[in-house]
């Protein structure tokens, strides 16, 4: 049982709107800057959705502005310089000791859901919201076979599972 072999920290951001520890530093919303980005931008399916590294809406349905003007490319940078990176360099730190410790890591990247999150990924679903989403980041972070193994620990605990997972957030199973 996965919970027997759990040792752990904790790690946490608090306000993922200011930024968003699981974005990539690319994820930026060009039409959010006062002033081009002086890098590469490659903005993904949540910064259309308005929770891309910076966040653009909050509220009900996600739809209520968090910014009355535009940002510039310096205080992003800023945010990126003093929160993501540390909080980045900090988890390699502690997944690198546990690696060294216990010759394997399972990383669980947990956070709370709003009570319409559907409603917010634009999902449109009968089902009602899981106690747990369990997530591959589009098959790029874990098997199908570490999912299925925490899945079926938490499902025997009485709790119910959303599977997101590749190959699209689409083909979603709940149970």
């Amino acid at each position: 049982e996965i919970a027997s072999c759990l040792v752990g920290s904790e790690m946490c951001i608090r306000d993922s709107s200011y930024i968003d520890p699981n974005r990539d530093i690319e994820d930026i919303d060009p039409e959010m800057l006062s002033q081009p980005w002086p890098g590469e931008l490659k903005p993904s399916e949540k910064t259309r959705l308005g929770i891309g590294l910076i966040w653009r809406h909050s509220g009900q349905n996600g739809r209520k502005p968090i910014y009355d003007r535009l940002l510039t490319p310096a205080e992003v940078q800023a945010r990126i310089d003093t929160y993501h990176k540390p909080y980045h360099a900090a988890m390699r730190e502690q997944i690198e000791a546990a690696y060294a410790r216990f010759g394997g890591v399972w990383h669980l990247n947990l956070h709370s859901m709003p009570a319409n999150s559907y409603e917010g990924l634009q999902i449109e679903s009968d089902h009602p919201l899981a106690d747990f989403v369990l997530g591959d980041r589009d098959g790029t972070t874990c098997s199908p076979e570490f999912i299925d193994v925490v899945a079926g620990s938490l499902r025997r605990q009485g709790y119910s599972c959303l599977l997101y997972t590749s190959p699209s957030p689409r083909d979603k199973r709940q149970s």
